[in-house]
């Protein structure tokens, strides 16, 4: 079902380097007012939106952001997702006011909470924040949430600062916080107001080896690893871990809108038109087998250390894959669940393939439509003995 990202305000009690969001744009509102928050989440309700993710600025800054969850679940929406630092939630009477709002979730429905840390070392993450004091108040948001009985994931930027000490974080939260089942992993999103801080975008390949550690020593300690969807990256540059991708694409490239006070528009980041805008492939990418799904480098990236790291992927590889005995079927995607439904249905068929399967039938799509010409000729190319169609 659709999911409808809101931005109630700006504000902000950090100054993080790699801030997607900045400051407000001169002329632009810096926060809606509690009557203004629940009347649009109304009206996104009554479009058909279901999911509901809450980010700004600082949400937890809104000293009535606890009635707006509890509203959202009384509209019917079945998850709230909130994205935080948790450094406003040292305030123990915060949490307890989360932990009251999340109470008002009915059978299906629930709140989900996603906090903000970048390192386990203060200095590194208070580098990243620029704010001195950020990292104790963050921990102590962390454990009032715990103590207050509320789940949360991590959300971590990885960056040349960072990334070496990728196993050792993963260590630190599955020791730290055991309850911990949702890590998100992120590269920097290139906003214009971030570019003067490009120094810190690490180069991939040099990251790979360490994420790839962090990864599977997360995922043997039972917390599920994902990749934010702004800061998705080439499926070469995540070579063992392109589930990553594909878990990604079909969950936060579904119908989706985004809306702070400046503008509302469609969740952008799996659009073709943006990738044109905002992302390169080198020459070899017209030989890859997922040039088809992929959208590229971004062009900063490229201009900055070149695109000799991605490598196309090609039958050799596919074949080594393990495949399963039988066939897989398949329900073609809704025309408008995704910006190009059957594009999706690529990404489908690679996750399954990733998954061991070699063979599925698609059922509803016509033998020989362009439709089935598209996605026989993507399977072949990544290891399907066979795909049938009706």
């Amino acid at each position: 079902m659709p999911k409808f990202f809101f931005s109630p305000l700006w504000d902000c009690d950090e100054n993080c380097l790699f801030c997607a969001k900045g400051k407000a744009p001169a002329g632009v509102k810096r926060r809606y007012t509690l009557r203004e928050c629940l009347g649009i989440i109304g009206r996104k309700r009554r479009e058909g939106y279901d999911e509901l993710s809450l980010d700004g600025g600082e949400p937890t800054l809104l000293p009535y952001l606890p009635r707006v969850i509890s509203r959202a679940f009384g509209l019917g929406y079945r998850e709230v997702m909130l994205l935080t630092n948790a450094s406003p939630l040292a305030d123990p009477g915060k949490a307890a006011a989360l932990k009251a709002a999340a109470a008002a979730a009915g059978p299906g429905q629930s709140l989900g909470i996603c906090v903000s840390l970048h390192s386990h070392k203060r200095a590194v993450s208070e580098a990243l924040t620029a704010t001195a004091g950020s990292f104790d108040r963050t921990l102590r948001g962390l454990k009032n949430l715990r103590a207050a009985g509320l789940n949360f994931g991590l959300y971590h930027l990885i960056t040349a600062g960072n990334y070496a000490a990728l196993p050792e974080f993963a260590s630190f939260v599955l020791k730290e916080f055991p309850s911990v089942r949702m890590l998100t992993l992120s590269y920097i999103f290139p906003a214009s107001h971030t570019m003067k801080h490009m120094a810190i975008y690490p180069r991939l390949s040099a990251v790979q080896p360490y994420f790839a550690r962090a990864v599977a020593r997360l995922e043997k300690g039972g917390v599920r690893v994902s990749l934010s969807s702004c800061g998705v990256i080439p499926l070469c540059l995540l070579a063992g871990n392109e589930r990553l991708f594909t878990d990604t694409f079909l969950h936060d490239g579904r119908r989706a809108r985004t809306m702070d006070s400046s503008k509302s528009e469609a969740f952008p980041y799996f659009s073709d038109a943006f990738n044109r805008r905002n992302k390169v492939k080198a020459g070899a990418c017209r030989g890859c087998a997922l040039d088809p799904v992929c959208g590229g480098i971004w062009k900063f990236y490229a201009e900055k250390y070149g695109t000799a790291e991605l490598k196309p992927y090609g039958p050799k590889y596919f074949a080594a894959l393990p495949a399963r005995r039988g066939s897989v079927p398949v329900e073609p995607l809704a025309a408008g669940s995704y910006e190009d439904p059957l594009g999706a249905d690529l990404v489908r068929l690679l996750a399954l393939r990733f998954g061991g399967w070699a063979k599925a039938r698609f059922r509803g799509i016509k033998a020989g439509s362009s439709a089935a010409v598209r996605l026989k000729a993507f399977a072949a190319g990544i290891g399907y003995s066979r795909l049938d169609f009706g």
